[in-house]
């Protein structure tokens, strides 16, 4: 065998081998960006069109009024850059491939959404369309990290992927998709279509070794009553001395909506606006306070959700909304994910604009309200205000 492939050939089996070894677990909900209203994409008869980006939900991520957002995971679901570093230098490419990979997992599902295909959608596109999602996310990372110097990682990887891409989803391996990218992309590559903006976000995860257990997700840390901002200690009004408790419970529905309230879930990548009030699952006492909030389970609890256990938040999310007097409605979404365990929670995603939050208009308002909702948007608990 000539030399210099011998060499060749051993490198990638080196590669392979070293790709293969381990994974990468989703630690916390990552909101990768925004796509545009359409994406670019030639039909079969050659004619370019373009393809409406709808809403679409399965268990590793969401499509929500064009927010791309990805769940965290109790099991690693992505491998990395296949058959490539997950970082160039002090590039970390995970913001790219950890959606990149959710996105082709499910595009045979995406493909077949009868809403998306009756819009045009095949399979190809949208793997045109994930594609896309990589290059955009390294591309902003790069120049995070390097913004006095040309940006040519994320042509590429999105060169490897268009080339490879295909034969991996058909066949399970994206053999020598590196190797090649770089002649690829020597070649010249077209300019990327604006069709995805980067939330800016980074991702939380974890590398794990194929085969290993992983450690199980601590828990959200409950916010400190010395900085808190909420009304989760004495000082500020709610009392954690037993001998009070039920007293307050007899008082924490007064801040309870009566009735059917309308909630507009314009944040946070998240639509509960169909979720229906369940029996039994009632909350109260809620207090708001500028840096989180706190309230009271009065009957039930997340398990009433979804949830398997009272510390269990993979199944439900937190809602926080506030009163738009002008339009005369609730406006909000989803900030965090919460157990029954949990009765508080921070504002930090809020205040960092997590899934587009209007931080300034939440907390420019008079009135705010806040409900537990299931994963899947479909049931919740009651809806209260402060």
């Amino acid at each position: 065998m000539n030399p210099i492939v011998a060499k060749t050939v051993k490198s990638i089996i080196s590669a392979y081998k070293a790709d293969r070894d381990h994974l990468v677990r989703l630690d916390e909900d990552f909101y990768a960006g925004t796509f545009a209203e359409t994406f670019p994409w030639e039909d079969e008869a050659g004619n370019l069109v373009q393809l409406p980006i709808l809403d679409f939900r399965c268990d590793a991520f969401s499509i929500v009024d064009r927010k791309l957002v990805c769940y965290k995971a109790k099991e690693p679901r992505s491998d990395g850059a296949t058959l490539a570093p997950d970082k160039v230098g002090k590039v970390d490419l995970a913001s790219g491939y950890i959606p990149h990979d959710d996105l082709y997992a499910a595009m045979s599902k995406i493909a077949e959404d009868p809403a998306w295909k009756a819009a045009g959608w095949t399979e190809e596109a949208v793997r045109a369309l994930a594609d896309a999602v990589l290059s955009w996310m390294i591309l902003f990372e790069e120049k995070r990290v390097h913004p006095e110097r040309p940006a040519w990682i994320h042509r590429v990887y999105h060169a490897a992927v268009r080339a490879f891409g295909g034969i991996a989803h058909r066949i399970g391996i994206r053999c020598l998709a590196l190797a090649f990218a770089l002649a690829v992309a020597g070649c010249g590559c077209a300019p990327l279509p604006e069709v995805f903006t980067p939330s800016g976000e980074r991702p939380v995860y974890t590398v794990v070794k194929r085969g290993a257990t992983a450690a199980p997700d601590p828990l959200p840390a409950p916010i400190e009553e010395a900085d808190a901002g909420v009304h989760a200690g004495a000082a500020d009004g709610v009392s954690s001395d037993p001998a009070t408790e039920d007293a307050e419970l007899e008082d924490a529905s007064s801040g309870s909506v009566a009735g059917s309230v309308s909630l507009d879930f314009r944040f946070g990548g998240f639509k509960g606006d169909k979720a229906q009030e369940v029996a039994g699952c009632r909350i109260g006492n809620l207090k708001v306070g500028k840096d989180g909030l706190s309230y009271q389970w009065l009957e039930g609890g997340c398990e009433k959700l979804g949830a398997s256990s009272r510390e269990d938040y993979s199944q439900t999310v937190a809602c926080a909304f506030y009163r738009d007097e002008k339009a005369q409605k609730w406006v909000g979404g989803k900030f965090d994910w919460i157990s029954t365990s949990r009765t508080s929670r921070s504002f930090e995603n809020i205040k960092e604009g997590y899934g587009g939050w209007d931080s300034a208009a939440f907390f420019a308002a008079g009135k705010h309200g806040f409900c537990v909702v299931s994963k899947d948007g479909r049931k919740r608990s009651n809806f209260i205000e402060d």
